[in-house]
């Protein structure tokens, strides 16, 4: 028995050998594609089925595709989508935690600047691409 797994461990490997794999886009999609599959048997809504289907079918190309410049472009794509969304809710957690920082987001790059309170209307320069914009600290 344990040869039989040693032996289908390395066929798995063998198959994926120069192949994409998953990353957090695939496990995003494959989390959707779960959520619509389960939601359309308890909502008894067809479309949903066929919804989850087509992006199981979508990740498991990504998965086995060879194009892993392609493959790091769509993650890259994902990445920022996800990070503009989870950027203001990032600013807020910080301002809400530290109370002697005011935490900004630079509006041109979107890195997270920190300045001292209580210092009134200031004018504001980001470290990383040297836009100045003025905010209330």
């Amino acid at each position: 028995m344990k040869n039989f797994l040693r032996d289908l461990e390395y066929k798995a490997a063998r198959l994926m050998y120069g192949r994409y794999g998953a990353d957090e886009l695939s496990r995003a999609c494959l989390f959707i594609a779960g959520v619509m599959l389960i939601a359309s048997v308890l909502l008894k809504l067809p479309v949903l089925n066929l919804i989850g289907l087509v992006l199981l079918i979508w990740t498991e190309f990504r998965m086995y595709s060879k194009n892993i410049a392609k493959r790091r472009a769509e993650r890259q794509a994902y990445l920022n989508l996800k990070y503009s969304i989870q950027r203001p809710f990032r600013v807020m957690k910080l301002n809400r935690t530290e109370k002697d920082y005011k935490h900004f987001a630079c509006p041109q790059c979107g890195r997270i600047v920190r300045v001292p309170r209580g210092h009134g209307r200031i004018t504001v320069t980001c470290s990383q691409c040297g836009r100045s914009f003025d905010r209330r600290s």
